[in-house]
């Protein structure tokens, strides 16, 4: 879940890096009088980015997860190593480290440095919005009615207060106007009214609070907040050509903008309310009301309703899948875990995909336990992670089917094509996870399906190493009967703290099999640095 988080993180960036630049670009050498075309793009980009987010968890495309595959870079995938392959590895195997479990830890620290970072920043947005809220909901409360002598395009209520120097919209619902106390009813005052009823029309509060929770969000994309700024800057100009429009007066709505600009800037800013606008922003509103004809409306070529279907399109072909399995698991899966057999069925019947790899939703915990790691486990306990935190294993369906010990699943598994040698990170194959629970029918039928019963996958060891960990007589005898070596000797994962190689005779003295013991040691069973060319 980290990884899939971090990964869609950056994918929100590149994709809101790319919009912003283009709704610059646009900006830039679009016809002046195009304000409308600029905003809608702005508006539309910035709703999109939460699109690509969305997206980017969704289920990728179906990949095979490989076992430990040594060799040239252009050898095959595999999902378990023979023993044959094994006698092919350098005698250094024990100090090779690999690549991809390597770039696979480093990746989870990033993401989750990433996401802790990202938590703590929305949840200082977070507060800061809810600050916001209470404080205009306070400011409206102790804000006296007044009624209007001006003859407005829409009635409007309002209410007067010494808590704010200019005009500004309140509320989401029914919104309100807020006055100073030192507001005058007049030809100025009703071209400032008029500028705020426009934004009363286009429910621009409510677009405000969606800006607000996007960049809330996104805190960490510059491109979030760059589309931000343009949409405020271009909504505030549409606002007042309305209202320039309406009063048919534009210049006397470019005087009350600059007498305004003069008392905002010794404001204390609300941040759900209109900010004092900038020298270049008061400039650029000036300018457009300049060329405003009163009752005259351009028509747009371009609106939300073309540009934002256009940008999810494209952010829905253009970006990752890293993975929403992370977050939601498979139907088969939880039908399988439960031994669900008709509804297995009918998740195959429509198309689920039986070789599908789902990982973990395991804790650092659990993976340092499992690797017999103690001077990592004590890290993590004296950090205060969860001792008794249980967690669910997944893989591919034959995997839980096998660990869950359900022969009538896996049989139907197996028909449906399900691979019987697919491996998958930190859940090993199918015929490991039947072997350490001791499912002997089950161990019989994936041998009969052609199961290797010294298929090796790195971390999770043989099927007889899992068996004998375990403890689980029943199941060694049977993989013995089907051909597994009781010298079989593997290296161990890189890092792992419980030696360089694992054998079965190794693993039954670790994890204190006394009775596994002897019944390998009668069977010739010894542990010894793998045979290797």
């Amino acid at each position: 879940m980290i990884i899939a988080l971090f990964q869609s993180a950056v994918f929100v960036l590149i994709g809101s890096t790319a919009i912003s630049l283009g709704a610059v670009l646009f900006d830039r050498f679009a016809p002046a009088l195009r304000i409308r075309e600029r905003h809608d793009l702005a508006l539309a980009g910035l709703l999109t980015i939460p699109a690509i987010f969305a997206f980017a968890l969704m289920p990728g495309s179906k990949t095979a997860i490989q076992g430990f595959n040594v060799g040239s870079a252009a050898a095959a995938p595999v999902s378990v190593i023979s023993p044959e392959a094994l006698t092919t590895l350098p005698a250094s195997v024990s100090s090779m480290s690999d690549p991809g479990l390597a770039g696979s830890d480093i990746l989870t620290g990033m993401g989750f440095a990433g996401v802790c970072l990202w938590l703590i920043g929305l949840f200082w947005a977070g507060l800061s919005l809810i600050r916001d809220l209470w404080s205009l909901n306070r400011l409206t409360s102790r804000a006296k009615s007044v009624a209007s002598p001006l003859a407005l395009s829409r009635p409007v209520r309002l209410r007067q207060s010494a808590d704010v120097l200019t005009p500004m919209v309140a509320g989401f619902i029914r919104p309100v106007i807020v006055i100073p106390d030192d507001f005058r009813f007049d030809e100025a005052g009703e071209a400032v009214l008029e500028h705020e009823i426009a934004h009363i029309r286009r429910h621009d509060a409510l677009t405000g609070l969606v800006q607000r929770l996007i960049a809330g969000l996104f805190w960490w994309a510059p491109g979030v907040h760059q589309l931000n700024r343009q949409v405020h800057r271009m909504r505030e100009v549409l606002c007042d050509e309305a209202a320039a429009r309406t009063q048919g007066k534009p210049l006397v709505l470019a005087h009350a903008l600059l007498d305004a600009a003069q008392k905002a800037v010794l404001a204390r800013p609300l941040t759900l309310a209109a900010q004092a606008p900038r020298k270049s922003e008061l400039r650029f509103r000036v300018n457009a009301l300049t060329q405003v004809r009163a009752g005259s409306v351009r028509r747009s070529f371009l609106t939300m309703l073309t540009a934002l279907p256009v940008l999810i399109a494209l952010a829905l072909v253009f970006t990752p899948r890293v993975g929403a399995v992370e977050f939601l698991e498979s139907r088969l899966i939880q039908a399988v875990r439960q031994g669900d057999l008709a509804n297995v069925e009918a998740r195959l019947a429509r198309g689920a995909d039986v070789n599908r790899i789902w990982p973990n939703d395991g804790t650092a915990l659990i993976e340092a336990s499992r690797r017999s790691d103690a001077p990592m486990v004590a890290l993590l306990l004296e950090a205060g992670a969860a001792p008794d935190l249980v967690t669910r294993q997944s893989g591919t369906a034959l995997i839980v089917a096998a660990r869950a010990g359900s022969l009538e699943v896996v049989d139907l598994l197996l028909e449906a094509g399900a691979q019987v040698d697919l491996a998958a990170p930190q859940n090993g194959s199918p015929l490991i996870n039947a072997a350490r629970g001791g499912h002997l029918d089950i161990i019989s039928r994936l041998v009969l399906a052609g199961a290797d019963p010294n298929g090796f996958v790195l971390a999770d060891e043989t099927p007889l190493i899992n068996a004998a960990a375990a403890g689980q007589t029943g199941a060694a005898e049977l993989l013995l009967i089907a051909g597994a070596d009781p010298t079989l000797t593997v290296p161990a994962a890189p890092g792992d703290r419980g030696g360089p190689y694992r054998s079965p005779l190794s693993e039954a003295e670790r994890h204190g099999q006394s009775e596994m013991v002897r019944w390998l040691e009668a069977r010739g069973a010894r542990h010894q640095p793998p045979q290797t060319n």
